[in-house]
């Protein structure tokens, strides 16, 4: 199978908070989308992050139309089953993390990447503006 990108929006904001645990005091960054322009995907059972925009030609919107016909045209929202739905029909079709394993959508749920504390103190935050990421390749096929 054949991986492409999907189309990336000449701009984008991603929001970089600077964070600390309270509870082993590691300080770390997470970025987050700003706004609705992207989707953020987490790495099932690993680090990596991959970013997949919400609109164009391979992005959240199409791809869930595509595998999920007539549902958008409802009128119905995509609440978190529905979305299940869609991320393992997506696993297929895109390019896996270099571990071999494939990504999930990230609910924006803060902890500490060292001993996964959801308590937190954020430190600082800046908007990046269309900073460099790695995007989630899908099949070339979908983009058809």
């Amino acid at each position: 199978m054949q991986y492409c990108l999907p189309e990336i929006p000449s701009i984008y904001w991603i929001n970089k908070a600077h964070y600390s645990c309270k509870a082993c005091g590691k300080v770390f960054d997470l970025y987050t989308p700003n706004g609705d322009d992207l989707v953020k995907f987490v790495e099932s059972n690993g680090t990596e992050i991959r970013w997949l925009p919400t609109r164009g030609k391979g992005g959240y919107l199409d791809l869930f139309e595509k595998f999920m016909p007539g549902f958008l045209a409802s009128g119905k929202e995509i609440i978190p089953p529905v979305a299940l739905q869609f991320i393992t029909q997506l696993q297929n079709h895109i390019e896996p993390s270099e571990s071999g394993n494939g990504f999930k959508e990230s609910y924006g749920k803060s902890y500490c990447p060292r001993c996964t504390s959801p308590d937190i103190k954020e430190l600082s935050e800046e908007v990046l503006t269309s900073p460099e990421v790695a995007w989630l390749k899908i099949d070339c096929e979908l983009l058809k």
